[in-house]
């Protein structure tokens, strides 16, 4: 786990930020904010902890601070589980 959160914080800007993080067998699921996100999936595949990073729903705007909430489901690689593996 610990893994995982590291490579989450090198490969998200500063600029995004995450709400919630569930990890549930293999799939990690990010839920959070950012100015771009969909520059966020090229990030988080080039971790080497994850890889298949796709939307899990589409991303909405806040009018006021250009502000995007965003969910991204992510798997992570098996070596990296240890005992999470379903």
């Amino acid at each position: 786990m610990t893994v995982l959160l590291e490579a989450l914080s090198r490969a998200l800007p500063d600029s995004a930020y995450l709400n919630q993080l569930e990890i549930s067998g293999r799939e990690a699921r990010l839920d959070g904010k950012a100015k771009e996100p969909t520059a966020l999936i090229a990030k988080i595949e080039s971790a080497n902890e994850f890889a298949n990073a796709r939307f899990a729903a589409p991303t909405t705007r806040s009018e006021e601070d250009s502000i995007e909430t965003f969910s991204i489901i992510a798997t992570a690689r098996p070596a990296l589980l240890g005992g999470l593996e379903p």
